[in-house]
């Protein structure tokens, strides 16, 4: 409002407007707002566009459509009468003259050969930038990529595409934006393979040094994809190999799958000290989830009652009859399960089966801590790691300078070394 009052409309561009107009347009910003005087210059770059702005607008609105009606063109608009007669008369004689109308005809041509304009009025990229930050939809210092901006530029306020012609273009960005991230993906890939390679030598030459070169082991060719988990029975094979080649040692078989079937359990009501019943829980998978044509409760699982710990009370689920001796439903988490122990057959002096019994130890040192090397090398699918057993502990080296947890692997070597122990007669629990 300040320009449109103080710099006249018959200046022909704002490189011929007056200094001290300009000045005298500062002052009075600095006198009606509470600028910082280092914004000089681009505050003034903003009026000079908005007075650019209000002399378009009075071109297109007054000028243009009462071309040939000197009366309606003699006086200023009523509600911009501040501009002054003489300087809307030289505005109105500028912009009738041939080179004026050749000049605006080309500039008109020009605007309609943009296919796909933008709808971000004059914020700019950046202004838009700016926005998206606020809003959250980008990070703060995020730069995306040109083509996202381009399709947020052409968006209207809801953030629908307005012209359909758009849609076509919006797809193929789209496509090629997705053929560039498995590009990127494919590339990355072919480095963590080249990575595994180099490692892979690496290990090779440092167990040759050692004398350990005719280990076997997993070739890059022969696994499958990344990401797999590897089967404990073959990790459990690895280190079976490794034990035959002992005089002291024997193969170990894989240790079977944990099968649940029905477990002793003691039964507890409001709270876990609160022991009242005691019986057997089966949790196996496929059992019947109905008690009594009773759909069971989630959280609850099926036991039946053996006998009373404290025969008045109450269980969460009622029951016709007595509820020992037959099935009731139990909340999981008020059943403590007994852990499995051998003290009956300790009692009954027998001892474990054991095919290294009566076996004599052939080096100083074997019935207690063994001081023998064990070295498995072992692919994890991702990457190679060397396992070291030595004095009854485990270590897993791993080449790559990150920080990396194996537990499937960790879970069955684990269990493969505490199965040999305990037939070997020892009670050494490994540790990793």
């Amino acid at each position: 409002m300040l320009a449109r009052t103080i710099i006249p409309i018959d200046c022909p561009s704002w490189r011929n407007v007056d200094v001290q107009l300009k000045e005298k347009l500062w002052l009075d910003i600095l006198e009606t707002f509470k600028v910082s005087k280092k914004l000089k210059k681009g505050v003034l770059k903003s009026a000079s566009a908005k007075w650019r702005q209000f002399k378009t607008n009075l071109n297109r609105k007054f000028v243009k459509p009462n071309l040939g009606q000197k009366k309606k063109l003699r006086k200023p608009p009523n509600q911009y009468a501040f501009v002054g007669k003489e300087a809307w008369k030289k505005f109105v004689a500028q912009r009738i003259t041939d080179d004026w109308k050749s000049l605006n005809e080309q500039q008109s041509n020009r605007v309609r050969k943009r296919k796909y304009p933008h709808r971000m009025s004059r914020k700019g990229y950046i202004g838009l930038l700016e926005e998206e930050q606020k809003k959250g939809n980008l990070k703060p210092g995020e730069k995306p990529d040109r083509s996202i901006m381009w399709k947020k530029a052409r968006k209207g306020k809801d953030g629908e595409v307005v012209d359909p012609e758009l849609v076509e273009v919006y797809d193929k960005i789209d496509t090629l934006l997705e053929k560039q991230k498995l590009e990127k993906a494919k590339q990355e890939m072919e480095r963590t393979r080249q990575e595994m390679e180099r490692t892979r030598e690496e290990m090779v030459q440092a167990l040759k040094a050692m004398g350990l070169a005719n280990i076997p082991s997993p070739k890059l060719s022969e696994m499958t994809s990344c990401g797999q988990k590897v089967a404990s029975s073959s990790v459990v094979k690895d280190l079976d190999q490794l034990l035959v080649d002992d005089d002291d040692c024997v193969p170990i078989k894989p240790i079977p799958p944990e099968n649940k079937g029905p477990r002793k359990c003691e039964l507890t009501v409001d709270t876990v000290e609160n022991k009242v019943e005691f019986g057997l829980l089966f949790d196996d998978e496929g059992m019947n989830n109905f008690i009594n044509e009773v759909p069971m409760q989630t959280g609850f699982a099926r036991v039946s009652v053996d006998g009373p710990i404290k025969g008045d009370a109450l269980i969460p689920v009622p029951v016709v009859g007595q509820a020992v001796g037959s099935h009731v439903s139990w909340p999981r988490d008020l059943i403590i399960i007994n852990a499995p122990s051998n003290a009956k057959t300790r009692r009954k002096g027998k001892e474990p089966k054991s095919e290294l019994h009566n076996l004599t130890p052939s080096k100083p040192g074997a019935q207690g801590i063994p001081h023998r090397l064990f070295l498995l090398l072992h692919n994890t699918n991702c990457h190679w790691i060397l396992v070291l057993m030595w004095g009854g502990e485990i270590f897993m080296l791993n080449p790559l300078p990150r920080s990396t947890t194996f537990p499937d692997l960790e879970k069955s070597i684990s269990r493969a070394v505490v199965a040999f122990n305990i037939q070997a007669g020892r009670e050494i629990k490994p540790r990793l």
